[in-house]
This record gives structure tokens, C-alpha cells and sequence, in this order.
């Protein structure tokens, strides 16, 4: 387990991590960092500047970057996506992920998210800032969720959804792939197929 003075709290079985920070707070730590490429079965923590993200020359390497405060976050940002890497993951600042979280390739989790324990999220997921993903919640690939939603617990969001501003989702639900839930909108029941849920409680719309 991983526990970091940016609330970044997870681990993540076979996939290191690059943790962004300024040059003060990595010299004020006792963490051993160098650039090289990560190839041990075991996962490794490499702390790093701004300036040094500049040398990883890297093209396929499987590892989550961590960015440690919102000064760093946007140059990190705009560096990354001039790179070809196509299997890292990107977590920013003040997040709190669970030990046995699973975060998917090419997935981006925004600022101030909580994600809580044995909850899966699948590949190329956008996880805007300020939402609550409850315990043991499966989050299909390439899924949108929205700043400030709420999922509860023991949910399954199937591949390819779209989870709206501010809604919510009640815990036990299954929400079939290629759905959509509006923004401020309650999903209370699980739907029998994909569809566009507004309102509250959330109610598929006619199209």
C-alpha cells in the first residue's frame, strides 16, 4: 500500500507509478528516484519534476501518473498528451482511492474524487472532479462520469455510458453499456435496456 501526503491513497497491482512533484517536496523526501523504465513484476513508485517527465522517453510503458498539486497539474497535462504513450493512466491531485481500487489503462481520474474499496475501473474512463464511486462498484470501459455524481455501492455501469452532472445512482443498480443518465438526475432502479434516464427518480426519456 501507498500512501502519499497529496491524499492519492491506492495500490495497484503490477503497474508502477510516476509521481509528479515540485523539486522542494522531492528533495525533502527520502524516496530513492531515478529515470529508468520499470521492468519488475512488483510495483515501484518513481518520484519525479515537471522537468524530469521531459526525459522518460518511454512509448508503451504500463504505469499511472500522479500529479501532487493543481500548479504542476496543467504543463504535466499538456507534456503528456504530446507523448505517444498509449497505456498510462493519470490521477491528479487530492484524490483518495482505496487500497484494492483497479484503475483501467488510459483512464483519467480528475481532482477530489473518492473511490472506495474492491471497486473496478475499466479502461479509457474520464472521471471528472468531485464524485463518490461506493464500495465494490464495476465501471465498464470507456465511460464518462461527470463532476460531482454519485454511484452507489455493489453498481455495475455497463461499457460506454454517460453519467450526467450531479446525478446519482443508488447502490445495487446495473445500468446496461450505452446508457446515459442525466445531469441532477436519481437513478433509483436498474432499467431492462440502454437508454437516456432524466428526473428524479430517473425515468427513460421518449424519444
Amino acid at each position: 500500500m501507498i500512501f502519499d501526503r497529496t491524499g492519492l491513497h491506492f495500490n495497484i497491482p503490477d503497474r508502477d507509478i510516476i509521481q509528479i512533484g515540485d523539486e522542494r517536496s522531492i528533495i525533502s523526501t527520502d524516496i530513492n528516484y531515478k529515470l529508468h523504465q520499470y521492468k519488475s513484476p512488483t510495483q515501484s513508485v518513481l518520484r519525479i519534476s515537471i522537468e524530469q517527465l521531459f526525459d522518460i522517453e518511454s512509448s508503451n510503458e504500463n504505469f499511472i501518473v500522479t500529479i501532487e498539486n493543481a500548479q504542476l497539474r496543467s504543463e504535466a497535462i499538456q507534456y503528456i498528451n504530446k507523448k505517444t504513450w498509449n497505456q498510462i493512466s493519470v490521477i491528479m491531485e487530492n484524490c483518495s482511492i482505496m487500497p484494492d481500487v483497479v484503475v483501467g489503462i488510459g483512464t483519467v481520474i480528475f481532482p477530489m474524487n473518492v473511490i472506495l474499496s474492491e471497486t473496478t475501473i475499466g479502461d479509457n474512463v474520464l472521471i471528472y472532479p468531485a464524485c463518490a464511486i461506493g464500495h465494490k462498484v464495476t465501471v465498464g470501459k470507456s465511460t464518462l462520469i461527470q463532476g460531482g455524481a454519485f454511484v452507489g455501492g455493489s453498481t455495475i455501469i455497463g461499457d460506454n455510458c454517460q453519467i450526467g452532472l450531479r446525478s446519482n445512482i443508488a447502490t445495487h443498480i446495473n445500468l446496461p453499456a450505452n446508457s446515459k443518465i442525466g445531469g441532477f438526475s436519481s437513478l433509483t432502479k436498474s432499467p431492462e435496456s440502454a437508454g437516456h434516464f432524466i428526473g428524479t427518480p430517473a425515468r427513460k426519456a421518449i424519444t
